[in-house]
């Protein structure tokens, strides 16, 4: 009896101090399994093929690829760059006064800020000696790389959870590719050491099983081509290496499997975004590059979607090299472009060449998947930008896919070399008002006051129509609290924009129209407008506000509450002016009128206050605009556009709506491509934050309990074995819940 009991008791207490432990195991296990590669054995065998496989031409060839702006600094300053980082100096990388523990601190992991962090984690301080000693021969650059690299890869191997963004999927590609271009100049280097070589060597494995690893694959955007990219690079540069030859076809399947929504049959990078849009360019150019090099064969389809991307590229390109500014996009100027590769039709193709000329193929294109219009007037001037305008019109949206704002229905205006109207842009993601930057308020884009970035929502393309006179398009969303929304957009060729808004549902609406950043906003000489100028130029753009009843316009500048006025230039948000409107969201309308007055270009001038002649409904409304000697007249009549004025020697233009494709099943598809990728390859999120805060509460609870414990057994005694036992079910329920519910275990 008294050993029955004796077992009873022991076991218990092993179940007191048992399952907190397992609680506690058993949320960071799974984290710990997660990030775990094994460390590679590099054998004798591996590392003399290494040294002769490939040939240096190759390496050579291989150094030419990079996935993010190159490191590779003017040679004028990559010198004096290199000598301060010698020293852990950032003054030339703009962090004037920040010092990097070299060769390898790890606290900088989490010191410095989240820019510099990305820029350490891709390899950026080796990438720029490795740059400053070809240049020099300075072996002093060729051995501070090596000591920067030796000292990572003894890190990163010993450690067990992430530090900072130690283990981001991109930053693992873009090891690889500074690896390999360390091993170019180190294989035959007479200073080589054996034992050196094999660490290096053992940290491109390990950074090429992250890449190949399912719970890593981020097949969701770019960042899954960049992997497979990135595995591809591995294989080219160490062949002799484990897993090479499988490499190449795990990242062929994974691409093909990607392609299927990343890239759709218009041409689209359907990442939301005009700036990924080039960079998703860039990424299936060295596709097909790594595909020739390695004797691969690309899918059937990618040579003409790659073909159509360019095309889409060169529309929203403007001759100053900027972007419009819808997703994550940022306002600065490129002046080279992406890289563009000429495949053959086997998608075999040799070198990299830049596109001198970005002229549009056309004048007005729509891509009615996708969720885009682009309209250009003006092409004969190109790329002259006195007469040029650009008009686009964004309603994309593909839940799940990368760098989403809330913008659906945003218009966005260029013109004269000036953005004028303009959308917040690419907002730092560790920047603290990115939730609001990327929610409705840092577009053009009408919504609720209430509405939430994510909230269910669906926007179709109702009609559409250009000659050459006029554009137009018509949209629909419906939003959440049953409302709905109406945008049309007209433009009467050469100067003269309409957009008309209409809501129905119950809350209120608002409207934020925000201009370019170095455009001066104030109140027009006619009473209700508002006078738009450049910095920059001498032509202006005059904006006239019309609303229903109960219609408030604000005027905004760098607000943060409420978001509103901002433009993200250099990834660095500068004040901007912003219009907002609000009214009721019931049965309301609102119309935004632009006149550019530019000096080189014929005009219509507004010289008084336009106003609401007659409205019916979305589909039946007059607006007259004052334009000397008389009035012009822009009208909807069911499926007709019409502008009327007789002075001007025109009786009549007019313009027949046509009537949407049906792109639902299009788009159910891509819908569905997307669905079969996540199940194919299930992402694990580790929840760091959110574990690490479970467990400091968890701690604290089993010190209380343990005093708790501690004072009953002497002051109660009673019960003490029953009580004891409930505190086992109770960390056993925590442990399910957690490993269940929270979790998803």
């Amino acid at each position: 009896m008294m050993r029955d009991k004796f077992s009873c008791r022991a076991l218990l207490e092993l179940g007191c101090y048992g399952l907190p432990a397992l609680t506690f195991l058993s949320l960071w296990i799974p984290v710990v399994r997660h990030y775990y590669v094994p460390n590679p054995t590099i054998t004798d065998g591996m590392l003399n093929a290494a040294r002769w496989l490939p040939s240096d031409q190759v390496l050579e060839d291989l150094q030419a690829f990079y996935f993010f702006t190159p490191s590779r600094i003017h040679e004028a300053q990559l010198v004096e760059t290199a000598q301060k980082l010698l020293k852990g100096e950032m003054d030339n990388l703009g962090f004037p006064g920040e010092k990097l523990g070299m060769p390898f601190d790890a606290s900088d992991l989490d010191r410095l800020s989240g820019h510099w962090q990305l820029l350490l984690v891709n390899f950026a301080v080796p990438d720029i000696l490795l740059d400053a000693y070809q240049v020099t021969g300075n072996e002093a650059f060729l051995s501070m790389a090596r000591d920067v690299i030796l000292g990572w890869a003894l890190y990163e191997r010993q450690a067990w959870l992430p530090g900072g963004y130690l283990w981001l999927d991109t930053a693992v590609a873009e090891r690889i590719l500074v690896l390999a271009k360390f091993w170019r100049f180190y294989r035959h280097h007479p200073a080589f050491d054996p034992e050196v070589a094999k660490i290096v060597l053992g940290l491109a494995v390990r950074s090429s099983r992250f890449l190949a690893k399912p719970t890593h694959y981020t097949f969701s955007s770019n960042h899954g081509i960049i992997q497979n990219l990135g595995l591809w690079h591995f294989c080219l540069a160490f062949p002799s290496l484990p897993h090479a030859e499988q490499y190449k076809q795990l990242a062929l399947a994974r691409m093909r499997d990607q392609m299927t929504f990343y890239l759709n049959e218009e041409g689209v990078i359907l990442e939301h975004s005009a700036g990924y849009q080039k960079f998703g360019l860039q990424l299936i150019g060295m596709a097909f590059r790594y595909l020739s090099m390695l004797n691969l064969t690309s899918p059937e389809g990618w040579v003409q979607k790659y073909e159509q991307a360019t095309a889409v590229y060169a529309h929203l390109r403007r001759p100053d090299s900027t972007l419009p500014m819808f997703g994550d996009t940022d306002g600065g100027q490129n002046p080279s472009g992406p890289p563009l590769v000429t495949p053959d039709m086997h998608g075999r193709a040799e070198g990299w060449q830049h596109e001198s000329d970005w002229m549009p193929q056309q004048a007005n294109s729509l891509y009615p998947v996708a969720g885009y219009s682009i309209w250009w007037n003006g092409l004969a001037s190109w790329p002259a930008p006195e007469r040029l305008t650009q008009t686009v019109v964004a309603w994309s949206h593909f839940p799940g896919h990368a760098h989403k704002h809330a913008d659906e229905m945003s218009v966005l205006l260029w013109a004269g070399g000036q953005t004028w109207w303009t959308n917040v842009g690419y907002w730092a993601y560790d920047g603290l008002r990115r939730s609001r930057a990327i929610s409705w308020d840092g577009s053009s884009a009408p919504h609720l006051l209430s509405e939430d970035a994510r909230s269910a929502r669906t926007t179709r393309l109702s009609a559409f129509g250009w000659s050459d006179d006029i554009a137009m398009i018509d949209l629909e969303r419906d939003g959440p609290q049953r409302a709905r929304f109406r945008r049309q957009v007209v433009y009467l060729q050469p100067n003269l924009w309409l957009v008309l808004d209409h809501f129905s549902g119950q809350g209120n609406a608002r409207t934020t129209w925000t201009t370019a950043h170095n455009v001066s906003l104030s109140e027009g000489e006619i009473a209700g407008s508002y006078q738009l100028q450049a910095n920059n130029i001498g032509s202006r753009l005059t904006t006239f506000i019309l609303g229903s009843e109960g219609s408030q316009v604000k005027v905004m500048r760098g607000s943060l509450r409420p978001f509103a006025g901002w433009e993200v230039i250099g990834f660095k948000p500068q004040p901007a002016s912003a219009l907002v409107i609000e009214q009721p969201a019931q049965d309301a309308w609102s119309a935004v009128l632009w006149s550019w007055d530019n000096a080189s270009a014929p005009r219509r001038h507004i010289a008084g206050k336009p106003y609401m002649a007659d409205w019916k409904d979305a589909d039946h409304w007059k607006i007259m605009l004052p334009i000397k000697p008389d009035f012009l007249e822009i009208r909807r009549d069911g499926t007709k556009v019409i502008a009327h004025q007789s002075s001007d020697g025109v009786s009549n233009l007019s313009l027949e709506i046509t009537k949407a494709p049906d792109v639902t099943q299009k788009i159910r598809q891509i819908h569905s491509n997307y669905a079969t990728t996540k199940d194919k390859y299930p992402k694990f999120r580790d929840k760091f934050e959110s574990r690490l805060k479970i467990t400091k509460i968890l701690i604290v609870l089993f010190v209380l309990q343990e005093l708790v414990f501690l004072v009953y057994r002497k002051a109660v005694k009673k019960s003490y074995l029953m009580v004891r036992l409930c505190n086992v079910v109770g960390w056993g329920t925590i442990g399910l819940w957690l490993n269940i519910a929270k979790f998803g275990i």
